[in-house]
């Protein structure tokens, strides 16, 4: 299931009241982390794992707020509903029931999460065999505002179940699931009112079923900037007689004639398919990830085995030939016979991230957890580690959901030890709880970050920093793929960092008389209005240079400027900038612990008159900010 994450086209360049507020949200504060992608994050709790009940407990769904902070929930051993809330560096958010714990009993049985604009916990899932939402205010309490005590349960059928929720751009609940019996069951769409009423103007009565065939289930759920609700599941005879399905319909409820034929694609891959999550990319592609394969007639027949699928479809249904040429990937990931997808993100540079799970098919053999990460163009990503693929979760555990995080790490939330059906493989026991072998898990793992080109620059955790606090774009618009970490910065570049770390005002003064065609006109003027800047050409200082390359020095100057350092720790810091005219805003800088030096260990000098680079920029806005 997919609860709330990033992608390269929601990139939100959000100004806070406090930039630092902002940045330790982030976990930007961090230190460049030692681990290579795919590997788990030191800076997440310590070794990138944590297991934060100490009882029997299972983790279905995780999401990540506009705050930055990672919600998981789940349920123990009776069913007792349990959520997690993290800091961005792993520690438990204090803030958040019991020290970041919330333990409720005869809640819900929960399937999904997502978290709205008002930073409220919305869960889908089961309570008494019905489709049940339940809604949490931000301090882990029910929400008493929707549907009278934070529960709502609508009648559909004798028996449903909810899948997964998201929830729409109005606070609408949209929650896809299945009802009826164990072997003839139906589609289900359900949306809400943000009070918990059901939407009259959604279907019937803000319910739809579907019943298309003996065997249909709704797995996951995706709106795009339309409103239009994208559901994906499989359908079928019964699960041995399977075939992906997505549906798109417009905000009514009704079918989209648009995509497909009136509104459905229904495809069988390699056999039979099974859809089970789904996500958008910003240019209105639907990515579906789910499996292919055959059943045997029984579980453990030879003839049973799976393959991660993924599929992307055009904005009208049809495959997107620039994936794979033909739309369609199968990864054979494992050396195991079942491979089964439970979750699909898009991180911040476009690639594909698949997690799930890997087994044998005797129902008490080994496997673990797995994720996958392809390029945009369908092909395994080999900077993942090393092949495109982690089969070896830490304490072996099944990843059930996962997030893409602000600095394009992914977050991944699960169950160590007894997996159940229809696994039900056994691993050793859990370091927590022996007694159960059954853990609720959540790691993070290195990923991609904001940026292409930076994986093996010194500078890369300072990058990604200032990236996900919308301080720099990129240096290849539209795309914004690369941050270019050793070119030059400009004085017209050095004018939109600052303004944008800064959120300077808008302005009517033309400042300068040669910056009319630069693309950073607007932000040199907010600079010079700011009094950050004062020209180029002394005495007169009419004209700004904009496409002249910044020193180190001029840089001191800019930053000292920019945050109003005034202490230069009583001067003579560096022994190379006796005659630079900006030696007292280096001395500044270097006390503020802005800049170390040019030539470490000893850093005993400066290296006023070099140029800066791109990459160097963001180490000193990301230390002048910490």
């Amino acid at each position: 299931m997919v609860g709330y994450g990033w992608t390269m086209g929601h990139r939100m360049y959000r100004r806070v009241g406090s930039v630092l507020a902002a940045l330790v949200m982030v976990g930007a504060v961090a230190t460049a982390a030692s681990a290579g992608d795919g590997d788990p994050d030191p800076s997440f709790s310590g070794d990138g794992v944590d297991e934060p009940f100490s009882t029997y407990s299972k983790a279905r769904g995780a999401a990540i707020g506009g705050d930055g902070r990672i919600v998981v929930a789940g349920n123990g051993w009776s069913n007792e509903l349990m959520l997690a809330r993290y800091l961005p560096d792993g520690s438990h958010d204090v803030s958040f029931g019991d020290g970041g714990l919330v333990e409720m009993p005869n809640a819900i049985e929960v399937s999904d999460v997502a978290i709205d604009e008002e930073g409220r916990i919305t869960l889908s899932g089961t309570q008494l065999s019905t489709l049940t939402v339940a809604r949490l205010l931000k301090d882990g309490s029910l929400d008493a505002s929707f549907s009278g005590d934070g529960l709502a349960m609508p009648i559909v059928g004798d028996s449903s179940r909810g899948n997964a929720v998201t929830v729409d751009a109005g606070g609408r609940v949209v929650v896809v699931g299945s009802s009826g019996t164990s072997e003839n069951r139906d589609w289900v769409v359900v949306r809400y009112l943000p009070d918990g009423s059901l939407d009259s103007t959604f279907a019937t009565d803000g319910v739809l079923v579907v019943d298309a065939a003996r065997y249909e289930s709704a797995e996951d759920v995706a709106i795009d900037p339309q409103g239009r609700i994208v559901v994906v599941g499989s359908i079928g005879s019964f699960w041995n007689d399977s075939s992906l399905l997505v549906m798109r319909l417009r905000s009514d409820g009704s079918l989209d004639p648009s995509f497909g034929a009136g509104g459905v694609v229904s495809e069988a891959v390699s056999g039979e398919s099974w859809g089970m999550a789904v996500v958008l990319d910003d240019l209105g592609r639907i990515v579906v990830a789910g499996a292919a394969g055959e059943y045997g007639t029984e579980f453990s027949d030879i003839k049973t085995y799976r393959d991660v699928l993924v599929v992307r479809y055009l904005s009208d249904g049809g495959h997107d030939p620039s994936f794979s040429d033909d739309g369609i990937v199968t990864t054979d990931a494992t050396q195991l016979v079942l491979d089964q997808p439970t979750a699909v993100s898009i991180d911040l540079v476009g690639n594909i991230v698949v997690g799930g799970n890997s087994a044998d098919n005797s129902g008490v053999g080994a496997g673990s957890g797995l994720l996958i990460r392809y390029l945009p163009d369908g092909s395994l990503d080999t900077t993942f580690s090393g092949d495109g693929i982690v089969s070896e979760t830490p304490w072996e555990f099944r990843v059930n959901d996962l997030v893409v995080d602000d600095m394009g790490d992914i977050v991944t939330a699960g169950t160590y030890g007894f997996f159940g059906s229809p696994v039900g493989f056994v691993s050793a026991p859990s370091p927590v709880d022996p007694q159960f072998d059954n853990g609720m898990v959540v790691a993070r793992f290195e990923g991609a970050g904001w940026f292409r080109d930076d994986a093996d620059s010194v500078f890369e955790n300072d990058i990604n920093s200032i990236a996900a606090l919308g301080i720099t774009r990129g240096c290849n618009p539209p795309a914004n793929t690369n941050y270019c970490p050793d070119g030059h910065v400009t004085r017209g570049q050095m004018a939109a960092f600052l303004k944008r770390t800064l959120d300077l005002p808008p302005t009517e003064v033309d400042a300068f008389v040669d910056d009319d065609d630069s693309v950073f006109e607007d932000d040199i003027n907010r600079l010079a209005a700011a009094g950050i800047t004062k020209g180029c050409n002394p005495p007169a200082n009419d004209a700004f240079c904009p496409e002249r390359k910044v020193t180190r020095e001029q840089m001191a100057a800019f930053l000292t400027r920019a945050f109003g350092y005034a202490d230069d720790g009583d001067g003579d810091l560096f022994t190379d900038d006796d005659s630079s005219i900006f030696e007292a805003d280096i001395d500044k800088l270097a006390t503020a612990g802005v800049t170390k030096g040019c030539n470490p260990p000893v850093n005993d000098r400066f290296c006023p008159t070099q140029n800066v680079t791109r990459g160097q920029m963001a180490a000193f806005l990301h230390r002048a900010l910490s």
